[in-house]
């Protein structure tokens, strides 16, 4: 794309707003393109397809085995992320408590102030690999928009047109695949 990549961290909730502002100039977080956010942004082809994961404590393994089980029960999401509707829309009637990073997350279901996290199932695999008293719950939820995109601003169709083929290409070669794979163990590292 003849450009020079500069990463920024940033709060997940904060970068469609950034997008917007012009301080960025792609959002490339797994971002799931849904109605609400194609609103503000353009968005690329689906490049990535994730599972999601209920993450409980391993001693509430026989309390949540239907997604009615979690109904008055504390789930707590990445806030802005589609979790955040799963959640709502899935795990009807839990109380749902948003934190803007998933590392948070853990924490707050480790210390006991939620019962159930959502996170994509490599990000829960990762966990519950470096956290033995986590497990991943048999209830299962659905992304129904079906992936992760990146996100372009409104308008912006040369930069969407040159961010499609260079990940059409990076999935023909495979990389997207070996960048997943990557990231999953970061995460995973991150987690010790």
């Amino acid at each position: 794309m003849g450009k020079e990549l500069e990463i920024k961290d940033m709060d997940f909730a904060a970068l469609l707003g950034a997008l917007e502002a012009g301080k960025i100039d792609m959002v490339l977080a797994g971002m799931t393109p849904d109605n609400e956010k194609r609103k503000n942004a353009d968005f690329s082809e689906i490049y990535y397809k994730a599972e999601q994961g209920v993450v409980i404590r391993a001693e509430d393994k026989d309390k949540y085995k239907t997604a009615e089980d979690f109904k008055d029960v504390k789930v707590t999401v990445q806030q802005g992320t589609s979790q955040e509707k799963i959640a709502g829309t899935q795990l009807i009637g839990c109380q749902l408590k948003t934190l803007k990073k998933v590392g948070d997350l853990v924490l707050d279901l480790k210390s006991k102030k939620c019962d159930a996290i959502i996170v994509e199932l490599p990000v829960a695999k990762a966990y519950v690999k470096e956290n033995p008293e986590l497990i991943i719950s048999e209830v299962q939820v659905q992304d129904e928009v079906g992936g992760a995109a990146a996100a372009v601003a409104k308008g912006n169709t040369k930069l969407l047109e040159q961010v499609d083929k260079t990940l059409k290409r990076l999935a023909n070669e495979g990389k997207i695949d070996e960048y997943v794979t990557n990231a999953i163990k970061l995460s995973s590292e991150a987690a010790e």
